[in-house]
């Protein structure tokens, strides 16, 4: 799959953000520590995109969240995309 079909209907964005800080936190926990979210507010996003792409994003292990296969190559396209707008 190409990266650029991988985000080819636009999630909304808050989701994408919320995604974006888990994915770099590797936890809720540390995402909500270092981005002053909500912890209810973070889980229901993760969840609402998840629903949204029809893929699970994260993998749910005792030590925090890992990405799935397909939340590694979603994080990267992402990231592709927020560099670009810098």
């Amino acid at each position: 799959m190409r990266d650029d079909t991988m985000l080819s209907t636009a999630p909304n964005l808050e989701l994408l953000r919320s995604f974006h800080m888990v994915a770099e936190c590797g936890s809720i926990s540390l995402a909500v520590e270092k981005n002053n979210v909500t912890r209810p507010t973070l889980s229901r996003h993760i969840q609402l995109l998840e629903d949204e792409l029809g893929l699970a994003l994260f993998r749910r292990t005792k030590k925090g969240l890992e990405l799935t296969e397909k939340g590694s190559k979603v994080f990267y396209v992402l990231r592709k995309y927020l560099s670009n707008c810098n």
